[in-house]
């Protein structure tokens, strides 16, 4: 580790970590019989806003439940640390949150924090691995019996994105991907997915994560061939390659996996994002089309709450926690509720670990940023 992360990761751990919810987990409520959620997300750093956006949705369903009785009589409470976007920040907080705060379940861990090793550590803590916003699949490869995954894989994704250019016509699909493992995942997906598609002009090209020198990617992914581009990279290295790339002269489509934040490369590139398909995991959040949709907007202005992918994220993640606790309040049973937990309908959208899937849903849609830099489907 750099000496000046190592310095601030020593500050972070020894001062007083920042604690996101009216329902911190205290000794009181431990006593109470309360179930005790814990998390790790950014509440500082680029990535705070999707943060805040997940909890809004997450913590009014939650107190929802509580106002009316909370299950069997037990209310939740839900503590979230800071990582700042960083993964040893991450490990620290989930550990702390086990052994400090008496966790029952790390829930809705974000960004760096919903990794592989915060998974490890929590089969190591015994305690439960929930509904973290990821598409990794090292998550879904390991063996992780107290991980329970609610969003689709970003192999997944990148699937339903090939299924999605093969059906408008694309005969040439190339990818960019992060220089890493997961990103390798990514590719080996695609070329297979390419294949099913009966796709034979496609290329992949990966970049260094904190690289955005992307002249190199540009020229390897001519402009003049390509007709459609997945990015599977960080907002930074996409932002900058799709500048890149109009500028080069290409008119094709861009869509982008969840590996991309949408918010920040909206803020990065401004207009140059319009026409970018962004793969959600979860149904467009603006329309009564869905009843879970209509349910959550409904919801949302109950609870004062500003719709969007993430709040609607943390809203679902939360009612597919509360319906599993409905089976049993006991923490020591969660993990056997969660693998029996029937599933969970909830109009447009169904939640059901199913034998030989990780994953609780594979939903994948699409979602295109206008002129406005809205989001529309």
């Amino acid at each position: 580790m750099r000496p000046d992360r190592r310095r601030a990761l020593q500050r972070l751990v020894g001062g007083c970590m920042a604690v996101a919810s009216s329902n911190a987990l205290t000794a009181e409520s431990a006593l109470a019989g309360d179930i005790l959620l814990g998390q790790s997300a950014p509440l500082t750093g680029p990535l705070a806003k999707t943060t805040t956006q997940f909890n809004q949705g997450a913590l009014a369903w939650l107190k929802q439940v509580n106002d009316r009785g909370g299950i069997k009589g037990r209310a939740f409470r839900m503590q979230t640390l800071d990582d700042s976007g960083w993964a040893e920040q991450g490990e620290v907080n989930a550990k702390l949150l086990v052994a400090e705060h008496g966790a029952h379940a790390l829930f809705g861990f974000m960004g760096a924090s919903a990794c592989l090793s915060c998974a490890r550590i929590a089969e190591q803590e015994g305690v439960l691995f929930v509904a973290p916003v990821t598409g990794s699949s090292a998550l879904r490869e390991a063996s992780l019996p107290s991980t329970f995954l609610m969003r689709p894989s970003h192999d997944d994704e990148v699937r339903q994105v090939v299924k999605h250019g093969a059906t408008i016509g694309y005969k040439r699909i190339d990818l960019l991907f992060d220089y890493n493992a997961q990103g390798f995942s990514i590719r080996n997906s695609f070329e297979e997915a390419c294949q099913h598609a009966n796709i034979l002009r496609h290329r992949s090209v990966s970049m260094a994560r904190l690289d955005d020198d992307v002249r190199q990617a540009v020229a390897r992914l001519s402009p003049s061939k390509s007709e459609a581009i997945i990015l599977a990279c960080s907002h930074a290295v996409s932002g900058a390659f799709i500048e890149a790339f109009r500028a080069a002269g290409f008119g094709g489509a861009f869509y982008a996996l969840s590996t991309v934040d949408a918010n920040r490369l909206v803020e990065t590139i401004t207009s140059q994002a319009v026409g970018v398909h962004f793969v959600q995991a979860v149904p467009y959040p603006w329309s009564k089309s869905r009843r879970v949709t209509a349910d959550f907007l409904t919801f949302s202005q109950r609870h004062a709450i500003q719709p969007d992918f993430a709040s609607l994220e943390g809203y679902l993640a939360a009612r597919w926690l509360t319906h599993v606790v409905e089976r049993t309040t006991k923490p020591a049973e969660l993990k056997l509720a969660f693998q029996g937990a029937p599933p969970l309908e909830l109009g447009g959208f169904r939640l059901a670990l199913e034998p030989g899937l990780r994953s609780a849903s594979r939903f994948v849609e699409l979602a295109t940023i206008n002129r406005e830099l809205r989001f529309i489907r």
